[in-house]
């Protein structure tokens, strides 16, 4: 059957655009679809007319073709509604909506104690890509190969600890020359932050609006493309040295710190440089961490071992030598036990095998405050005859 002819539809669009004899599957047109849709996520909602011009060469009229638009209607990825004039648009629809740009794309991972795939975040914006590398490079977040299915996943890094290396002089966008041998505390791989410095009165100054965060390169040659031994790790800070027989295009000596930037930047000439920079990395440096790895088996797990070998080492500062201070006098004598006074008014009467006695009559007067025939409460006194 003939596809219905719309008065919206010209000559030319009805030769390049209703194709009658696609041989498509609508599950592929579909796809091509929100393909479409995906590269222009957070932008405004195309009608049929607007996204026929969008797709082009393969474009799909959704207003001839009910069974893709029916599929689209479903497809939790689109979002389908009416405009002002009552016709459909489309727009892609994301998988976490409230992720629209760096800082709520950090943000949102930081809320995620669960971890979320990466591959999750690259349809929230455009750019989204760009910025999880970035994010990854600069030690934003913790990111980890996950090889049950075999995908990057981030978690957050909750509260950064950053620790300054050395004063630098960046000659170029991709070279840095330092005053001393940084190799012991970083590897190639490893992140590290450079921000502008100026001198002050009494100290130097850092530009904070400059600052910016780059992995020690790791090229292995010139092309774009990298070996896996030789792409830089995952992690902001490494725990060892990268694969041996790696031969890498810049040096990296006792003077020199190459810095791992795009071949775009690195062609892109700057005025400012040489410029002075200060240097700082994520976590201890990694003489240190090598240290504390050698010595961490030696530690005794047990405490009081643990206490034992620090007296021994003479690292406890006196703490166990010292003897225990006295308490002060005064909390002493609040501390003793005030003897309780009774009133013997108010005492019971404890000789309990006197009474019926005579003698206990008159205990029990006296404490009643009475006298009895023959005695004086509260005295001595007895009449004999």
């Amino acid at each position: 059957m003939a596809a219905p002819q719309y008065s919206w539809q010209t000559s030319l669009t009805r030769n390049t655009n209703s194709r009658e004899d696609d041989p498509r599957p609508d599950l592929e047109k579909q796809a091509a679809v929100v393909a479409c849709l995906r590269r222009r996520v957070g932008q405004k909602p195309l009608n049929a007319q607007k996204l026929i011009e969008e797709m082009g060469a393969d474009a799909v009229d959704l207003r001839i073709d009910s069974g893709v638009d029916a599929m689209l209607r479903r497809n939790p990825r689109v979002r389908v509604a009416l405009d002002d004039e009552g016709e459909a648009t489309y727009v892609y629809k994301a998988a976490h909506d409230d992720v629209h740009d760096f800082e709520s794309l950090v943000q949102f991972v930081e809320q995620a104690k669960d971890g979320v795939r990466a591959v999750d975040l690259y349809d929230t914006y455009i750019g989204a890509a760009d910025d999880v590398e970035k994010a990854i490079v600069a030690g934003d977040v913790l990111a980890c190969f996950d090889a049950s299915i075999r995908k990057v996943c981030l978690f957050p890094r909750g509260q950064p600890y950053v620790v300054g290396l050395s004063n630098a002089v960046r000659d170029s966008r991709a070279t840095l020359q330092t005053r001393r041998d940084l190799r012991g505390d970083v590897r190639r791989g490893d992140a590290v932050k450079i921000a502008k410095v100026s001198r002050g009165a009494h100290e130097l100054i850092m530009d904070r609006s400059s600052v910016k965060w780059f992995r020690i390169d790791s090229k292995v040659h010139h092309s774009g493309a990298q070996p896996k031994r030789a792409q830089r790790p995952l992690s902001a800070s490494s725990l060892r040295e990268m694969h041996s027989s790696n031969v890498y295009v810049s040096e990296y000596n006792e003077q020199t710190v190459p810095l791992g930037v795009d071949e775009e930047d690195e062609d892109d000439s700057d005025d400012e440089y040489p410029v002075h920079v200060s240097l700082a990395k994520h976590g201890c440096t990694n003489d240190v961490r090598a240290l504390w790895l050698e010595t961490a088996e030696q530690t005794p797990t047990d405490r009081s071992l643990l206490q034992r070998k620090l007296a021994e080492a003479d690292l406890q500062h006196g703490s166990l030598q010292r003897r225990p201070r006295g308490k002060k006098r005064k909390e002493e004598e609040e501390a003793k036990k005030k003897r309780r006074r009774v009133n013997p008014k108010f005492a019971k009467l404890t000789n309990t095998h006197l009474a019926g006695t005579p003698i206990g009559d008159v205990l029990q007067a006296a404490l009643e405050g009475r006298d009895i025939e023959g005695s004086a409460t509260g005295g001595a006194r007895f009449d004999v005859a």
